[in-house]
C-alpha cells in the first residue's frame, strides 16, 4: 500500500524538502473538501504541479496552506509533462526551521500508514526535524518491530526489541522492507532525555561562529571612553558589537540595534546571550522584524535575562512543546511567565476542538 494519510501531520513543504535534499523522485496526489492538486517530484526538483486551473508555483503554495487534506505518495520519477523543474527551496523562499510551527493544526486523530517505497525512515525523521510536528511512529516489518516518539525537532522514546534510545534509533534506519504508521501527538517529551533529530541525518555542516566574551574583553570595553564605546557599537565588527550590547550602559547598547544594521544571525546571538543587556533583549522582542522570527522569540523566551513582559508576549511564537517547557521548568522562569504559558496552551487547545 502506498503511503498515505492526513497530509498536514507531514506538511507539504517539508515532504518537497526532504525530497529535494535526498534526491528522490514520486508523485503525490493531494485531495481537499474543495480540490483536488497533483505534484511530480523526479530527482528532488518539482517537475509538475496542479490544483484547478493553477500551476507550477502558485499550485504548490495553495497546496502547502490547505489543512485536512489527504495525500497519496507514489514511488518513482512520474512524466515531466513539459514544466521547467522548480527547486522547493526556490518556491518556499524562507527558512523552513525558522518558520511558524507547521503541525500545530487541529489534527485528526487518523494516521500515516503504508509501505516504505517512496521514502524511507530517515527521510521521515528530517520531515519533521524541519517541520517540528509531534508523532509516533510505528516500524515493522516480517521479524521485527520498534518505535520511535518525535515532537519539536526531538527523540523522546526509542525502543525495539532489547534495544532503546540511540541504538534503537539507529537500528530502526536499518531495517528493510517496512511499513509504518504514523499517529499525531504523543506524550510530552522531557528535554534531558530527548536524542536531537539532526543526529541521525545527512545534514551539511553549519560554520557557525559563537561569540564568547571574555572579563578582560569586558572590563576593557566598559574602561573606554564613551564616544567610542557607542562608535564600535554602531560600527564595530560583530565580537565589538556583542560587547557594546552586554555594556551596563543602556545608551551604548541601545546603539547597537537601533541604527537597523542588525543581522538575523546577530539578533540571534544577542537574544540568546544572559548578559545582553535588558533594553536591548526588549528591543529586539518588540522589533517586528526579529520578534517575529521563531528563532529569535525562542531565544529570547527562554534567556533569563529577558523582562517577563516582552517574553510573555512572545510565548505565541513558539511551538508547545517549547511552551510546555516554560511551564514545567520553575527554576528558569518566572511564575507570571510560566501563568501566561500555562494560560496559551489551554487557548490552543480549545481551539483546535473547534
Amino acid at each position: 500500500m502506498d503511503l498515505q494519510g492526513p497530509l498536514d501531520l507531514f506538511g507539504l513543504e517539508p515532504l518537497l524538502r526532504v525530497a529535494e535534499h535526498s534526491q528522490s523522485s514520486f508523485g503525490i496526489t493531494v485531495e481537499h473538501p474543495i480540490a483536488k492538486g497533483e505534484v511530480f517530484v523526479s530527482f528532488g526538483f518539482i517537475t509538475w504541479a496542479r490544483v484547478g486551473r493553477s500551476l507550477g508555483k502558485e499550485a504548490l503554495l495553495t497546496l502547502a496552506s490547505w489543512t485536512g487534506a489527504k495525500f497519496r505518495l507514489t514511488p518513482g520519477a512520474p512524466t515531466t509533462k513539459n514544466r521547467e523543474p522548480m527547486s522547493p527551496r526556490a518556491v518556499f523562499e524562507r527558512d523552513l526551521r525558522d518558520s511558524e510551527p507547521l503541525h500545530e493544526v487541529a489534527l485528526q486523530y487518523v494516521p500515516i500508514q503504508g509501505e516504505l517505497s517512496a521514502i524511507d525512515i530517515r527521510q521521515i525523521l528530517h520531515i519533521f526535524w524541519l517541520g517540528g510536528g509531534a508523532a509516533k511512529m510505528h516500524v515493522s516489518n516480517v521479524s521485527e518491530e520498534g518505535e520511535i516518539e518525535l515532537e519539536a525537532g526531538l527523540i523522546g522514546t526509542a525502543r525495539v526489541g532489547s534495544l532503546e534510545g540511540r541504538e534503537a534509533v539507529e537500528h530502526i534506519l536499518g531495517m528493510e522492507g517496512c511499513s509504518v504508521e504514523i499517529l499525531p501527538g504523543g506524550m510530552p517529551i522531557e528535554q534531558d532525555d530527548s536524542l536531537p533529530i539532526h543526529l541521525f541525518l545527512d545534514l551539511p555542516e553549519e560554520a557557525e561562529e559563537e561569540v564568547e566574551i571574555t572579563e578582560v574583553e569586558d572590563l576593557e570595553f566598559e574602561d573606554a571612553p564613551l564616544v567610542e564605546q557607542i562608535k564600535k557599537a554602531k560600527k564595530g565588527n560583530v565580537r565589538e558589537r556583542v560587547l557594546a550590547a552586554c555594556s551596563s550602559r543602556d545608551e551604548v547598547a541601545i546603539s547597537v540595534v537601533q541604527e537597523g544594521n542588525v543581522t538575523t544571525d546577530l539578533a540571534e546571538t544577542l537574544a540568546s546571550k544572559a548578559l545582553t543587556n535588558s533594553v536591548v533583549l526588549k528591543y529586539l522582542g518588540e522589533d517586528k522584524m526579529f520578534g517575529g522570527r521563531p528563532s529569535v522569540a525562542r531565544a529570547l523566551v527562554f534567556n533569563p535575562s529577558t523582562p517577563p513582559g516582552t517574553a510573555a508576549d512572545l510565548l505565541d511564537r513558539l511551538r508547545d512543546a517549547d511552551v510546555r517547557r516554560v511551564v514545567r521548568d520553575s527554576g528558569a522562569h518566572s511564575e507570571f511567565l510560566r501563568t501566561r504559558a500555562k494560560k496559551l496552551l489551554d487557548i490552543r487547545k480549545k481551539k483546535r476542538k473547534l
